[in-house]
């Protein structure tokens, strides 16, 4: 029981880590520009902070947006 207890927790801590949500106690913090196709890439700023934009303080992933809500633009 217990082991198949700890193989449980291990397969889900691996799903978690690389989903890229992993449960921290808080949310990701959203999106606050444009998610239009102009700033479909956020590696381009986000990875290096370029033109004052926020350094990411994790591993880079294909979809952004599957972690960080985009907040309503006007």
């Amino acid at each position: 029981m217990v082991r198949t207890s700890l193989l449980l927790m291990l397969v889900l801590s691996v799903f978690l880590t690389v989903s890229g949500c992993a449960l921290t106690g808080s949310s990701p913090p959203p999106v606050t520009h444009a998610t239009s196709d102009a700033f479909q890439d956020c590696r381009g700023c986000h990875e290096k902070g370029t033109q004052g934009a926020p350094k990411t303080d994790h591993a880079l992933k294909d979809d952004c947006l599957s972690c960080h809500p985009a907040t309503p633009q006007e």
